[in-house]
């Protein structure tokens, strides 16, 4: 099933994400599918609210699918000693990929709804 049909079907929600990223780092770093799931429950409909504040629905979900496929490429950077999970994905969400094309649709002004 595609991130856009299970984004699509979610609401967006404004509510920080309950499951802490620690118990899940291990497995998310491996690949493990389960582990992904769960990250990905948590924090997409966060960052699907953040997107909707700002763009269209379909603009949204491509800034959520997008930032999870630069998550999963570059999840072994994340370290949660230097700061929280969500604050580092709306990062990838919102900066545009260059000439990787992961993100050519960047997210504006995120700055001024994530403090």
């Amino acid at each position: 099933m595609r991130i856009t049909v299970l984004i699509a079907l979610m609401p967006a929600v404004s509510q920080p994400p309950v499951t802490d990223i620690s118990s899940l780092l291990p497995g998310i770093r491996q690949r493990n599918v389960e582990a992904w799931k769960i990250l990905y429950d948590q924090y997409a409909p966060v960052l699907y609210g953040v997107g909707l504040r700002s763009a269209r629905p379909e603009l949204a979900e491509e800034w959520v699918e997008k930032a999870f496929l630069k998550a999963f490429r570059h999840i072994r950077e994340y370290d949660p000693a230097r700061g929280r999970f969500l604050p580092w994905v709306l990062r990838l969400m919102a900066e545009p990929s260059g000439s990787t094309g992961v993100n050519t649709t960047p997210l504006p002004n995120l700055h001024k709804i994530v403090p």
